[in-house]
This record gives structure tokens, C-alpha cells and sequence, in this order.
């Protein structure tokens, strides 16, 4: 939607901040995709929708230290790293406030997920191969 928009992730951010429409709009947009089955959601809040509407799904939080967080923003954007440091921090904060004031929803309460991953530890296959293997003992 950010793309949509024409805004890079921070601003898109901000604005959506002040346009609550926004965060409703992509929310229903990936309910009604998961709802339809067979997929694999990717978002921050994909755990949460998967949760309030009662999907039989896997559930998978991705996250990794700040700072090798930060140094991969840096890389892809080619922006430096202090300035992808501030930007993923105003991203985490602006969105943590955004969930809580919307939806009652803490980011930080990674309860609801199956698993909860750190990619700075696990290497991209190892990832997947943990995400197939809970799926294909939940699914068969």
C-alpha cells in the first residue's frame, strides 16, 4: 500500500498514523485473502488476523536483533546505518502505538504465535524448514 502511494515504509508510516482507514483497509484486504485458504500472509499484524478471525493457520513472528536489523535496511535501501536504525525504530514505535490504539493489539505480546523466529540466528532455509515442518504437522 506504501507503494501504492508512492510513500517509502516510514512515511507510509506516519501517514497512516493519521489515517486509520488505512490500517482497515489492509486488514481487510488480508483477512479475506487468508480466509480464502492456501496461502502464506506476510505482515506484521498476519499472526493477529490469523487469531481474531479464527483461521486454522501457522502462525510465524520473524524478527532479529536491532542492530542486524538495521545494518540489512541500510544494505537494501542504501541508506546509512544510523539513519536505518532511526527509521526502523520510528517504524516500531509508530506502529506499536498505532496497533494498541486500534486494534488493543501489543505488538510486543508474541503469545499468539506457533513459532517465533529469529533470522539472525537462522540462515533464510532454515527459517522455511522450520515454517514447513510446523505446517506440515499441523496440516499433514
Amino acid at each position: 500500500m506504501a507503494v501504492e502511494r508512492g510513500m517509502t515504509l516510514p512515511v507510509f508510516g506516519r501517514y497512516a498514523t493519521d489515517h486509520p482507514e488505512v490500517d482497515v483497509e489492509l486488514d481487510a484486504r488480508l483477512a479475506l485473502r487468508a480466509r480464502a485458504g492456501g496461502v502464506v500472509i506476510e505482515s506484521r499484524l498476519a499472526g493477529w488476523i490469523a487469531h481474531n478471525e479464527k483461521l486454522v493457520a501457522v502462525t510465524a513472528w520473524i524478527d532479529c536483533d536491532r542492530e542486524i536489523r538495521a545494518r540489512r535496511v541500510a544494505e537494501r535501501e542504501g541508506v546509512d546505518l544510523a539513519r536505518a536504525r532511526a527509521d526502523n525504530d520510528e517504524r516500531q514505535q509508530v506502529e506499536r502505538a498505532r496497533y494498541l490504539t486500534l486494534y488493543g493489539i501489543d505488538m510486543a505480546d508474541l503469545a499468539i504465535y506457533d513459532l517465533v523466529l529469529d533470522s539472525g540466528a537462522l540462515r533464510p532455509d532454515e527459517l522455511a524448514d522450520q515454517i514447513v515442518a510446523a505446517t506440515e504437522k499441523r496440516f499433514g
